[in-house]
């Protein structure tokens, strides 16, 4: 937050957090986040700013990584990877843009958006990775893209969810697109009236016909303690 020098001018306004730190852009819930293009932000250092702006916030980053000091000087720019993000709500509909820079990597953005009405949520990211060496075209983008129906009644119901996912680097032997996966999750309400909660997660890829069945059950065992139990079947 800024100085209280300044909190009559700017209340509130700018949050800054540096140091070792996880972040998570993206929307998905099964099948993985195309636009989580800052997954990498923990094997490093980081310093973030985030600050209102119109409808919604503004964020950037900038973060280091070892494997980038070590191939440049930690007093070069290129030794960082540089990341934005702008999200902006409009009612119930919620759209965010988002880019990422590294001197040695591909550039990359992504758009969300998403869209809720009482019990249902949609939504979708879609992400370009771009080798800026190339010119642009099918052989030198990488597309990923999710699509997410997600339905949440009260806890005492059956919340569902499904995710589609397309990643357009995964053809087969003719060069054609089979980086579809598909996604399913369901959780029940409390078993035998209890708080503990049975789930089911199925996820499968086209690809090779592989997947896996998660079954799961998660409950409160503490105040302030839940304990959430997993069995995948590959």
């Amino acid at each position: 937050m800024l100085p209280s020098d300044h909190a009559g001018i700017y209340p509130d306004t700018l949050f800054v957090r540096g140091g070792k730190q996880g972040m998570t852009w993206g929307q998905g819930r099964i099948l993985g986040n195309p636009a989580n293009l800052v997954s990498r932000v923990s094997e490093g250092i980081a310093v973030r700013g985030t600050f209102p702006v119109l409808r919604g916030t503004t964020t950037g980053v900038i973060y280091g990584r070892e494997e980038w000091v070590g191939a440049h000087s930690g007093s070069s720019p290129k030794a960082y990877g540089y990341a934005g993000q702008v999200e902006q709500t409009f009612g119930a509909f919620a759209l965010g843009l988002h880019g990422h820079f590294q001197i040695d990597e591909d550039l990359a953005g992504a758009v969300t958006m998403s869209w809720g009405k009482e019990q249902v949520n949609l939504a979708g990211d879609v992400a370009v990775h771009w080798d800026r060496n190339q010119s642009f075209g099918t052989d030198s983008a990488r597309l990923e893209a999710m699509g997410q129906l997600f339905w949440q009644p009260d806890e005492s119901d059956w919340p569902f969810g499904m995710e589609y996912a397309f990643d357009s680097d995964v053809r087969d032997a003719e060069g054609d697109y089979i980086g579809h996966r598909t996604g399913v999750a369901l959780r029940t309400p409390g078993l035998f009236r209890s708080a503990w909660r049975p789930a089911i997660t199925w996820q499968h890829a086209d690809q090779d016909d592989s997947g896996q069945v998660v079954f799961g059950i998660g409950g409160t065992i503490a105040p302030s303690l839940n304990l959430s139990i997993g069995v995948p079947v590959i």
